[in-house]
């Protein structure tokens, strides 16, 4: 241990010394050169449409405004930025002032021609480009503009942009994807007549917990929980009695007593483990509270007893959070329960966006109150390495930050938005050891597998480049052996290829013992981590998804490998030969894999054929996460195909899981929309058994038909023995604030969390539509009601507090009378007549009210935070 960290210190200072070398900057003071600076230069940015000249395509316009009182000149300065959500510009598409590059990825370079106008102080000049695909939303729009200057040769110091705007979405063609985009941005009438079935509950007809038990019991009476009732627990369970311990004395602000014990009590909470009657799976509890035995939370493993903790937990009324109560009513009552699904698990992306050490640690802990028992760190991609590795310095060094560069000599290229210096503090970090360990540990004493993920052999931008900063640091010193150790890439590879998110050198070689050495050795260092925490490792996820077509083709490394390999033929077979070779280097560590089901599928490049199921590697010990389920892409039924062949299955359905697409249409709502919108109904709905019942609408707004979906492989009685779990994906392209990853996840997660454990519905087995949606919404409306007069407010006081998503307010007038509801049911409803923006202190809406003119509206939490402000205006003949 000690070697590895003087080796670190030893590369870290020769890495960044020889970086000094690679780029020199001048800053504008130094140069004294007359010219406005990159701030005085202001940039507008705007859509003009979508379905440019009938295709999908769109078109922006860009205005440059100089603020100085000096001259921009038509040479001697470089504008970048990151373009929209990786849509690729037609380069071509400019006019002759101006010429574009693409750098890579998302990133590129505007320079000026001869013919570009100076643009004098206080002039703007306006020029247009075209994209691929199309724009919606304001997260859409390109960031982190820069200029470089260039002086006697030299680039300048980069200076961000910081006056800069986007134009409003304010038009059918700037809203509208496709001729076949039926899907209108919600307003306040339109959310108002969707949430028109919605009625407020009285809470006696709401479950009592959430994600629903299998059984819950009432009697009618309650006993009281207070600061004077004791904590008892059988041995081996201090750390479930302990942790009960802390979360109670939050909410009475109380220490509570904690002692060992063999027997319940009246005025005692006791923690036992036995074998329960109804269900052997260890994550299986009961709780009952009774007037004469007082508090008994047992479970057929500690699992289980954690999971009857959180039950206790949410037994207590949310009305007494915040107020440090000195006792609590508490409903006598018997709880048996068990999950439908041993795996329930929710994915943070912390590569193309960071999220701190605390922010993971308050999400973990409020996933544990929902009894979600995984947690996926995708900890490696293009844009980012997250996670220290000791023997591999460079992965931090290089990895972790991103920055101006044209060469990732000793940063990585600036992606989405992030600026020159990386001004967004979401593009730089990584955890060092000690942070890991902090988080492996904090997640094990609330029952959640911390599952990192490593992305390969694409998505692997990030690991090549710090490998090709520590092959040049060798061989300076003149050490070929070490420098070609970890080399990821065949240094004579021509092939050419563009991966989905734009990069052309973001697949690692194959065909080259030392990327498996490099495989090899971080895996095994990520195990030591594991071991310096006392944490089981039991699974790491190497992704193995969307590997472009056209790599390897032209790799001397990888013909050489064919000709030496007579059952390697093709470029399918060396896909193949490294998805075995990493499940031989996991497999010797006793590790599951995990991987996407791209891994395990032969596609037909070119072809509108259906990818064909690889067999060969059910021998694995390996779960396959399947994501690609876009209704009408033709890929709709590969997780019961892989089921159906042997394949242990978690659900990773885009269409109603990933957390990152936006929750709905509104070009203010953030998010991505590739796969439809998700909202925590999506979430709420999804029924694993059957996704086909859960197909009601495309991402387009069209209906999915019986007809079409009557050719899609249906899952077997066999195969429903594959399904192992559920999980809810965020990924962070568009997460550039902390505050958004809570934001996106919650209260989706909530709904994923009630399909991935309470038992599967009445409705999910019904054949016919209508019945189904008529059963449905009625268990809908008791889930929203549970959210808003529950699940909600109690977010507000634990974990710290979790951001939420607010639901904005449907609201309509009709013959003057203002009538408003929400999404969720119990959420306070604020307006204000007067032209002002509500706050936590204006009238409370209740009931239809007499309006003349302007309302605005917004939904409250407890605390004071509000939705987005929705307006609705009366009509001058109401």
């Amino acid at each position: 241990m000690f070697r590895k960290k003087v080796l670190l210190l030893v590369l870290s200072v020769s890495i960044i010394l020889s970086a000094g070398l690679i780029i020199s900057w001048k800053s504008e003071s130094e140069s004294g050169i007359d010219r406005p600076s990159g701030n005085d230069i202001a940039i507008r940015w705007e859509l003009v449409s979508n379905n440019h000249a009938g295709q999908s395509m769109f078109k922006s316009l860009v205005t440059l405004t100089n603020n100085s009182n000096k001259v921009l000149e038509n040479k001697n300065w470089e504008l970048y930025f990151n373009n929209s959500a990786c849509r690729k510009i037609v380069t071509d598409s400019v006019p002759n002032t101006i010429k574009i590059e693409h750098l890579n990825g998302d990133f590129y370079r505007i320079t000026p021609t001869e013919a570009f106008p100076q643009l004098a102080p206080k002039q703007s000049y306006t020029f247009h480009y075209i994209s691929g695909d199309f724009v919606i939303k304001n997260s859409d729009a390109p960031g982190g503009f820069y200029f470089v200057f260039i002086e006697n040769g030299e680039p300048t110091t980069p200076e961000a942009v910081k006056n800069y705007s986007v134009g409003a979405f304010d038009s059918k063609e700037k809203t509208s994807r496709s001729n076949f985009d039926n899907l209108e941005i919600p307003t306040p009438n339109s959310l108002f007549e969707e949430n028109k079935f919605l009625t407020l509950l009285p809470k006696k007809d709401l479950p009592l917990v959430i994600p629903t038990p299998l059984k819950t019991t009432i009697t009618g009476d309650s006993i009281y929980l207070s600061p004077s009732t004791e904590i008892r627990y059988q041995k081996g369970l201090e750390q479930e009695a302990q942790y009960l311990a802390e979360a109670l004395k939050d909410i009475y602000q109380k220490p509570f007593k904690v002692v060992e014990s063999t027997s319940a009590g009246k005025d005692a909470i006791f923690l036992t483990k036995k074998k329960l009657a109804f269900s052997t799976s260890k994550q299986a509890y009961e709780v009952k509270v009774s007037k004469n035995d007082g508090f008994i939370l047992a479970g057929n493993d500690n699992e289980g007893v954690f999971y009857a903790v959180q039950t206790l937990r949410a037994l207590i009324p949310v009305e007494v959070y915040g107020k440090a109560p000195q006792k609590a009513a508490i409903k006598t009552v018997s709880i048996e329960d068990a999950p439908q699904l041993e795996f329930r698990g929710m994915l943070l992306d912390v590569v193309r966006h960071f999220h701190s050490k605390e922010k993971v640690l308050n999400l973990i802990e409020a996933l544990s109150f929902y009894k979600i028992n995984k947690l996926h760190l995708h900890l490696a991609d293009d844009e980012g390495w997250r996670i220290e590795i000791e023997e591999l310095p460079e992965l931090t060094i290089v990895g972790s930050r991103r920055g101006h560069t044209l060469d990732d000599s000793d940063r990585l290229l600036p992606a989405y938005g992030s600026g020159p210096f990386g001004e967004l503090t979401s593009a730089n970090g990584y955890y060092s050891r000690k942070d890991f360990i902090e988080i492996l540990q904090f997640a094990k004493a609330r029952h959640i597998e911390i599952i990192p993920k490593i992305d390969l052999p694409g998505h692997a931008r990030a690991a090549i480049k710090s490998m090709d900063a520590r092959y040049r640091n060798f061989m300076a010193k003149g050490d070929s052996v070490n420098a070609k150790k970890y080399l990821l890439r065949d240094l004579n590879d021509k092939s050419e290829y563009r991966s989905v998110q734009q990069y052309n050198d973001n697949v690692i070689c194959p065909c080259q013992e030392s990327s498996y050495t490099f495989i090899q050795t971080v895996v095994e260092d990520i195990k030591e981590i594991y071991t310096e925490a006392n944490v089981p490792f039991q699974t790491i996820h190497l992704g193995g998804d969307e590997v472009p077509t056209g790599v390897w083709e032209k790799s001397p490394a990888c013909k050489e490998f064919m000709s030496n390999n007579k059952n390697i033929n093709s470029i399918n077979d060396i896909k193949n030969y490294f998805l075995e070779r990493t499940l031989n280097i996991i497999g010797k560590e006793n590790l599951v894999g995990g991987y996407y089901e791209d891994a395990v599928l032969e596609h037909v490049h070119g072809s509108n054929t259906p990818p064909k199921v690889i067999p060969e590697f059910k021998k694995y010990p390996m779960k396959i996460y399947v994501w690609n389920n876009v209704w009408g892409w033709g890929n709709e039924d590969a997780c019961y195909k892989l089921a159906n062949e042997g394949y242990p299955v978690i659900l990773s359905n885009v269409t109603n899981l990933y957390f990152d697409l936006a929750y709905d249409k509104h070009p203010e709502e953030p998010g991505f929309y590739w796969g439809g919108f998700n909202n925590t109904r999506k979430a709420f709905e999804f029924t694993p058994y059957n996704i086909y019942n859960c197909a009601y609408k495309d991402g387009n707004g069209n209906a999915i038909t019986k007809e079409y979906l009557q050719s899609k492989v249906r899952l077997t009685e066999k195969g429903k023995q594959n399904i192992k779990g559920m999980i809810g994906l965020l990924f962070s392209e568009t997460l550039k604030t902390p505050d958004m990853l809570e934001y996106y996840t919650f209260p989706k997660v909530i709904g994923l969390a009630e399909r991935a454990w309470a038992k599967q519905p009445d409705w999910a087995s019904i054949e016919n539509q209508e019945q189904r949606l008529e059963k449905l919404n009625k268990d809908w409306n008791v889930f929203a009601n549970a959210l808003g007069q529950r699940e909600l407010p109690r977010l507000d006081y634990i974990s710290k507090g979790i951001g939420y998503r607010l639901p904005p307010v449907g609201a309509v007038i009709e013959n003057g009378l203002l009538k408003a509801n929400t999404t969720f049911p119990g959420l306070t409803i604020r307006y204000t007549t007067d032209g002002s923006i509500p706050t936590a202190t204006s009238t409370i809406y209740t009931e239809p009210v007499k309006v003349n003119g302007v309302v605005n509206l917004a939904t409250f939490n407890s605390k004071g935070r509000s939705s987005k402000v929705n307006v609705v205006k009366t009509i001058d003949n109401q």
